[in-house]
């Protein structure tokens, strides 16, 4: 047997931590100051973001009130006095069709 056939190969799994980690050391890491700094600004910004935001959502609300006040009420909404429908009675000899409608007078033919 010759001698790279006894090398056991390395796990992947392994190898590709191990290769992260080595990574991990090359990378240059910010001081805590400059951590802090960064992190106030990105704070700052998202504050900033959530008000302009808020405002915005705050003036379409308010834009959408405005409008729904202003506009007509449905007809729905409008209460109907029984005493203001006019009711007719159709005399009971007149000709009606099969629906129970009386037939209209313009559809029957003249007799002479």
């Amino acid at each position: 047997m010759t001698e790279n056939s006894h090398e056991r190969k390395e796990n992947p799994i392994v190898a590709y931590f191990k290769s992260a980690f080595e990574e991990f050391g090359k990378v240059t890491w910010p001081t805590k100051e400059q951590a802090a700094l960064l992190t106030g600004i990105v704070i700052g910004v998202s504050l900033i973001l959530a008000i302009a935001i808020g405002l915005v959502d705050l003036g379409f609300s308010q834009g959408y009130q405005y409008l729904l006040d202003r506009a007509p009420t449905p007809e729905s909404s409008y209460t109907v006095d029984p005493s203001d429908i006019d009711v007719t009675t159709v005399p009971a000899d007149t000709p009606s069709d099969t629906s129970g409608t009386p037939a209209d007078s313009s559809s029957t033919t003249p007799t002479n």
